[in-house]
């Protein structure tokens, strides 16, 4: 077994870095300067830190792990649980007869996430007050207790600084908890997705310190640029990419952004996306993409157990049919775990009348992490020389999807 090797720089004595546990979970390390930490994973493959200095440092990285009752046996923390909405979902679905009703075949994937919420809390508040307890004691030694009393009661115990004293303090930026808390702001007035709001609002905003004004523009600016949940338009982004530099000067942040949402740059990882056919064989992206050059090829991502997916189905249809067209392959690629369950829903739906199917094999693929591969449906285009023209297109219930395929095969 092999070892990666980081040097991380310090503030003021100490480094805060943070492990992000199953893309859920954000569990924060504080690490004194100088010290040499070796990282390895307890039976949930949550990260254990050990000092190769001090025996005294292992125990305070190890503190919220010494009072009994932090971790679930699902592996995460109860304070995670209570706050991620994952599993607020799956409880409610799991103790809900309308809503099993109304989205069928969803109990295999909420079991997962299923925990009785109110025993939660409660183990959640007996732990909370026994660590809140031992940070009393730890205060009394000395300043290095008294640093991590603090920094523990700032990132466990939420107990901490407010955004309104972290968007005012340059130093408390310097650590990624403060950091993450204020990539929320502001906190009121507008909608969590509107990117271009939020940015004019920061832009205008004469209380921020330079260092939470800058992190804060340089956060919106790249999600402005992003594909993902909200595509802007290409005016749109200019217009505020412009912007960015005026306000900042900053222009190699902004070509590090452009470079990273240039599509062109995608097509290469094509093989890296293993697929699995109907009948079992395993392709590459860029074998089943090379079977139809010269052809423009419309891409469904789906899963069995998605609602808006399945309700898709019928636009896909009528849009195949409306077109009659050979110049366009319509390609259905599933994410679902299960294979039994994805080839159950291929019949169910008729999708095979519909276009080719394949499943996922290789979720880790860089090919979907640079789509940014989030949420579904999803849907993308291939021009006629195989190339990804366009990683979040119109779905086929939109009125923008004819004139999006019209580009490419001239329908009009």
């Amino acid at each position: 077994i092999g070892f990666d090797t980081l040097d991380v720089p310090t503030y003021h004595g100490y480094a805060e870095i943070i492990h992000l546990y199953q893309a859920c979970e954000e569990i924060p390390f504080l690490l004194p300067e100088g010290d040499s930490v070796i990282v390895t994973y307890d039976k949930n493959a949550r990260p254990v830190m050990r000092s190769l200095s001090n025996e005294e440092y292992t125990k305070l990285y190890r503190l919220p792990e010494s009072v009994l009752g932090l971790v679930h046996r699902n592996g995460y923390s109860f304070r995670s649980i209570l706050r991620n909405p994952r599993f607020r979902a799956a409880e409610k679905y799991l103790t809900d007869s309308v809503s099993q009703r109304k989205y069928p075949g969803l109990e295999k994937i909420f079991k997962e996430y299923y925990v009785d919420l109110d025993s939660a809390g409660n183990m959640y508040n007996n732990w909370r007050d026994c660590f809140s307890a031992k940070l009393d004691s730890l205060s009394q030694i000395g300043n290095r207790g008294r640093e991590y009393s603090r920094w523990y009661r700032q990132t466990l115990l939420e107990d901490g600084c407010s955004v309104g004293c972290i968007k005012q303090s340059d130093s408390l930026l310097r650590y990624i908890t403060h950091l993450h808390k204020l990539m929320g702001y502001p906190e009121e007035g507008y909608d969590p997705f509107d990117y271009t709001g939020r940015f004019d609002y920061v832009a205008r905003d004469t209380t921020l310190c330079k260092a939470a004004r800058e992190s804060l523009l340089r956060h919106y600016i790249d999600r402005i640029n992003d594909t993902g949940w909200v595509p802007y338009p290409e005016n749109i982004v200019n217009e505020y990419n412009e912007k960015y530099h005026n306000l900042t000067g900053d222009s190699s942040f902004l070509r590090q952004i452009i470079e990273k949402t240039d599509v062109s740059s995608i097509d290469g990882y094509m093989y890296d996306l293993a697929l699995q056919d109907i009948t079992g064989n395993i392709l590459s992206l860029a074998e089943v993409i090379e079977k139809h050059r010269g052809k423009v090829i419309y891409m469904d991502m789906w899963a069995s157990w998605c609602g808006p997916c399945r309700k898709e189905m019928p636009a896909s249809r009528r849009l195949k049919v409306g077109l009659d067209s050979d110049e366009i392959i319509f390609m259905n690629i599933s994410s679902d775990r299960n294979e039994s369950e994805w080839k159950r829903a291929v019949k169910e739906y008729g999708l095979g009348d519909i276009g080719e199917n394949y499943r996922i094999v290789s979720a880790e693929s860089k090919f979907l992490k640079e789509i940014k591969f989030r949420y579904i449906p999803r849907y993308l285009v291939f021009d006629t020389d195989g190339r990804l023209v366009n990683p979040d297109a119109p779905r086929p219930s939109s009125s923008e999807i004819l004139n999006e395929l019209d580009k490419y095969i001239g329908l009009f």
